[in-house]
């Protein structure tokens, strides 16, 4: 579809600017750059996006010989190998490759702008309902950098609501999670008229289809009835997680055992076998009286969506609750972005320390980002309190370690399988399956083998 510009005006229409294409924008003209950028920017307000000047070229008389404009979040950062010898922290990046772009050359002939390239922005999906007399019941919207997030950090989703804490006393939905620098990643969002199952339903379904029917690994949410049935329906093969912090919340207010509402949180987050978890459960609800209580018998029959127990091995990101979502809801409700100003205020130094696992580290540092980089790094520096009691090899190439807990209060056993040449590295923690990252117990086999990238 093309586009028929009125080049002695500077502003356009939304319906106009929504049906711009590639082609269609080719060859059109303007009678001056100034109209032409003017253009541009009326078009980036209704598609939804923010324009930056990144090119131009003048003659010798001052005469602009072509000019061009892009999307905000354009491009890349250059990566920098040596990103070790950084001193000052990177600034937030919102640069996502996003290929919107607008150019014009003056074609010397009649001293017109002529359109010489036009990439449209990433789509942005709106769905809507109305009830009988028009009015608003269900809002859903995505725009083309949620989509783009998704596409690369959408394994695990967050999905949680607020019951009618905006202007419009709707039901707030969003869906996010954390990106490679653990920065919150805003996937779209959504206002309701009611939290039904239908509700529910009818969201998940648009939001699926606006990413391309792209299933996530993990859903994460609270205990609401309504979301599990219709998470059953649209994600019937994904791993239901509900939010630790809520659960933790729900205890306290359910069960009033103090000393049971006190020890709850380990039985979600604590590093048990199936078999450790059972025991100890039997044990604590026994002490404390609770073996009866319809909260905790509901709870423990859902054990498989909370208990880190049985949902280890599973990716999670390093997510277990849905408190992201609770803060970007209250930044929303006070309309500002304190998180941003926040990290633009931080520009302290960092210092790598060096380990005899230094060499492992330098290499790690280019996989991954600063942020989980510094979750890795604290795996090395607990790497001491292991150790190895038993090793074990075949071929010389495959070991297997038993380990320990140095600190006797804490002391659990645990097995690890390495293989430096077929790529394998196992642990029975399952922190690099669960979370992404290696876990102490693989940094103690790498020096035990002496292994140094």
């Amino acid at each position: 579809t093309g586009v028929n510009l009125d080049i002695e005006s500077d502003q356009q229409t939304p319906d106009q600017c929504q049906n711009v294409c590639n082609d269609g924008m080719l060859n059109n003209k303007f009678l001056t750059w100034e109209l032409a950028e003017k253009w541009y920017i009326d078009y980036a307000r209704n598609v939804g996006f923010d324009v930056r000047r990144c090119c131009c070229k003048t003659s010798k008389d001052g005469i602009v010989k072509n000019k061009q404009w892009e999307c905000s979040n354009a491009g890349y950062r250059r990566i920098i190998s040596e990103g070790h010898q950084r001193v000052r922290r990177e600034k937030p990046n919102n640069r996502c490759g996003c290929p919107a772009k607008f150019c014009v050359a003056r074609d010397i002939r009649d001293g017109l702008y002529r359109v010489t390239n036009f990439k449209i922005h990433w789509r942005m999906v709106v769905e809507t309902t109305c009830d009988d007399e028009g009015g608003l019941t269900k809002f859903f919207w995505s725009d083309g950098f949620s989509q783009s997030a998704y596409e690369q950090f959408g394994d695990v989703l967050i999905f949680d609501s607020t019951y009618k804490t905006n202007t419009y006393k709707f039901p707030l939905v969003i869906f996010l999670e954390i990106d490679n620098h653990l920065n919150t990643t805003i996937f779209g969002g959504a206002l309701l008229h009611n939290e039904t199952s239908e509700s529910y339903l009818w969201l998940l379904k648009k939001f699926l289809a606006a990413m391309k029917s792209k299933m996530p690994a993990t859903v994460v949410t609270d205990q609401d009835d309504a979301m599990r049935s219709a998470i059953i329906k649209v994600f019937p093969e994904v791993k239901h997680r509900l939010c630790a912090l809520h659960l933790e919340r729900n205890c306290a207010q359910r069960v009033k055992a103090h000393g049971f509402c006190k020890i709850f949180g380990k039985f979600i987050m604590k590093n048990w076998t199936p078999n450790d978890f059972e025991s100890e459960w039997e044990l604590q609800i026994n002490r404390h009286g609770v073996a009866d209580n319809t909260w905790v018998k509901d709870t423990y029959k859902r054990k498989h969506q909370w208990c880190d127990a049985y949902l280890r091995g599973n990716f999670m990101g390093m997510t277990r609750t849905t408190q992201r979502a609770e803060f970007v809801n209250a930044l929303f409700k006070q309309g500002e972005n304190r998180a941003a100003l926040l990290r633009s205020s931080l520009k302290t130094s960092i210092i790598l320390w060096v380990t005899p696992l230094h060499g492992i580290l330098v290499q790690l540092f280019g996989l991954y980002t600063r942020s989980v980089f510094g979750k890795v790094r604290r795996e090395v520096d607990c790497e001491q309190n292991n150790i190895v009691i038993e090793k074990r090899t075949d071929d010389g190439e495959s070991y297997v370690f038993q380990m320990e807990n140095y600190d006797p209060t804490t002391k659990r056993e645990w097995s690890v399988k390495v293989n430096i040449n077929e790529g394998i590295f196992k642990c029975d923690c399952k922190m690099l399956e669960t979370d992404g990252i290696l876990c102490i117990h693989l940094f103690t086999a790498f020096k035990y083998l002496h292994v140094q990238k």
